[in-house]
């Protein structure tokens, strides 16, 4: 699903509760594959290059998506994660993770309150989200969803594909962040 930064064989079930690290970027591919049908791209870090004239310099296209995980699969995560009345018993309701739109959205934070992270996606955008010191001290703002929200409702806001447009960061259609293909 992308995951790329795990760099031992064996974690036991540990892993399952956050016992490997991993980065941003792989977290964000992780949620794209979820959020696209269960079909893997790697991440494109350029997507087109044009110069003054508009001329097209560089143009990274579209990669097939590869299969890791069933389209029913995915289907059942993002349901679970877009059930906002379902958060309640652990955020409150009206919690950082109720936007102003449908959304699915996972929280995580680190022992002792090091980072704390937001992944947020639609079925045409995608965001993550990341609160920490770099030098791994606590931080005084890692509780359970950070200031996520806003973050998130700020990416949201932004993306061409809410007032109908297409995405100018990738051409036809609204890929941003990482490419969530229609």
């Amino acid at each position: 699903m992308g995951v790329s930064s795990l760099h031992t064989d064996w974690y036991g079930l540990s892993l399952t509760l956050g016992g490997g690290e991993v980065t941003l970027l792989d977290l964000a591919t992780v949620y794209h594959t979820i959020a696209n049908r269960g079909l893997y791209q790697p991440p494109r870090y350029v997507l087109t290059i044009t110069d003054g004239q508009g001329q097209t310099l560089l143009e990274n296209s579209s990669v097939e998506g590869v299969p890791a995980i069933s389209e029913d699969a995915a289907s059942m995560v993002t349901d679970i994660l877009s059930d906002d009345p379902a958060r309640v018993p652990m955020f409150g309701a009206g919690s950082q993770l109720t936007l102003s739109r449908p959304a699915a959205a996972k929280t995580g934070t680190t022992d002792n309150n090091r980072d704390a992270w937001t992944m947020g996606f639609t079925r045409h955008l995608l965001a993550g989200v990341w609160v920490g010191n770099t030098d791994g001290r606590p931080h005084a703002q890692c509780n359970r969803s950070g200031r996520s929200r806003a973050s998130l409702e700020r990416v949201y806001a932004y993306c061409p594909r809410r007032a109908g447009a297409s995405c100018h960061f990738a051409g036809a259609g609204c890929r941003c962040c990482l490419g969530v293909s229609d």
